[in-house]
């Protein structure tokens, strides 16, 4: 979905998009509002890359309990943000990769042009022990090297060739996803 401020339903499609991709957030333009929204899904993985102006975006009260329930892991590609969630503030620039809980308030805040890549996963595909990836909310996850430079590089490649995987082989790269 592309957006543009000349359309007068323009903000109203953006939060729409938005909102079906994310439930339980709100999202403010600052300003005129142009930004694409690209995304493809498996039941246990969405990948998303947005590209939009300046915007302010927040979880709000989730009334249904649908958007409790997943880890984000973002990838700034450009522009600047502020991610908050609880008492952490991150700065996102670009190569800066963090991990949020939909399940906790949480806030991202760019103040100009920018574009990042967003895996979504339900909490229950990691077996993890509850509490340990709490731990790494709203903190730079390190894309320089290692297990977050192999992360970091496979979304990058899987946003640039979402368009022309077929739908099978997503799922099969979603399991890969969900595994680094």
């Amino acid at each position: 979905v592309t957006c543009r401020d000349g359309d007068h339903t323009a903000a109203r499609r953006w939060q729409a998009v938005s909102s079906f991709a994310y439930p339980a957030i709100r999202v403010s333009p600052k300003g005129s509002l142009h930004g694409r929204f690209r995304t493809a899904a498996s039941a246990d993985f969405q990948m998303t890359d947005i590209q939009a102006s300046a915007q302010f975006v927040e979880r709000v009260p989730d009334h249904t309990g649908n958007a409790s329930d997943f880890y984000k892991v973002s990838l700034q590609l450009s522009g600047s943000g502020i991610m908050r969630q609880g008492d952490r503030t991150l700065l996102l620039t670009p190569g800066t990769m963090t991990l949020y809980d939909t399940g906790r308030p949480y806030t991202l805040d760019f103040d100009e042009d920018y574009r990042f890549l967003v895996a979504m996963f339900p909490k229950a595909a990691l077996e993890m022990p509850h509490g340990v990836l709490g731990e790494l909310v709203a903190r730079p996850l390190d894309t320089g090297k290692g297990i977050g430079a192999v992360t970091a590089a496979y979304l990058r490649s899987l946003s640039d060739q979402m368009d022309a995987l077929p739908r099978q082989t997503g799922r099969v790269l979603a399991r890969t996803g969900l595994s680094l």
